[in-house]
């Protein structure tokens, strides 16, 4: 597969050691892209206003990489103590996953809980849906991926998309 892609776009790899191997293994002249995440901040669920929680957290989840969100996470709130919650990648969350999640976080002590971006939009459908659930507590980890070399990586999109 990697012999018959136009370009590699690397997500979550700074290490040069790593682009080394991997280049190894496309043809030469095999363009490599690195897109780099940064975290914008935590805002509110449903009012989307900037603000933290106060106290641990749950880091609730359906990605297929959960130890990275909690790692991007902590980089922006080193000294807020959390505890995970993964669920499947992809997953569908239901009125049921809602409640149990809030009480797992109660049964854990948990002051807030933090989703991603990609869950929250699934999440918010069913806040509309559940009416006077309080959302107060749940929190959108707001990140933005950007190309390392967005002028080098609009040629290539020029090149191949005529």
């Amino acid at each position: 597969a990697l012999k018959e892609a136009h370009a590699l776009i690397l997500t979550k790899s700074q290490n040069p050691d790593e682009t080394q191997k991997i280049q190894k293994f496309l043809p030469p002249g095999k363009p490599i892209f690195f897109v780099e995440t940064r975290v914008i901040g935590l805002v509110g669920l449903l009012d989307h206003r900037e603000r933290k929680p106060q106290g641990s957290v749950g880091l609730v989840s359906g990605l297929a990489e959960p130890g990275f969100f909690e790692k991007t996470f902590q980089s922006i709130a080193p000294g807020i103590k959390t505890k995970r919650l993964d669920f499947q990648d992809h997953h569908e969350f239901s009125e049921d996953d809602i409640r149990a999640i809030e009480a797992w976080a109660r049964e854990k002590g948990l002051e807030g809980i933090v989703v991603t971006e990609k869950d929250e939009t699934k999440i918010k459908k069913l806040a509309l849906r559940m009416g006077n659930f309080s959302w107060d507590n749940w929190f959108v980890l707001q990140i933005k991926t950007e190309m390392r070399d967005p002028a080098k990586w609009n040629q290539f999109l020029k090149r191949y998309l005529k």
